[in-house]
């Protein structure tokens, strides 16, 4: 899944770097630090907002990310449905 993310961040500003499968490989050991034992070792929502809280890297990767996900693209064309 964080290979995916990044290749779709990529796509979206090339001028990000990709991360190299080293970094992947170390940013997922990172991140099942902060899940449960009890949970098998799963990251749950919580958790992985304490990772991402946590790791300066990710967060601002997310704050990178955010700021093109909120910019919606509409066809030329298409109907927009407003509420009445």
């Amino acid at each position: 899944m964080v290979r995916v993310v990044c290749e779709a961040a990529f796509k979206v500003d090339p001028t990000l770097k990709q991360p190299t499968d080293e970094a992947i490989t170390k940013l997922v050991g990172l991140a099942l630090k902060y899940s449960q034992p009890e949970q098998d070792f799963k990251l749950r929502k919580p958790d992985f907002y304490c990772f991402v809280a946590n790791t300066v890297e990710v967060s601002a990767f997310v704050e990178v990310w955010r700021g093109h996900s909120s910019q919606i693209l509409i066809p030329p064309g298409e109907k927009v449905m407003t509420q009445t």
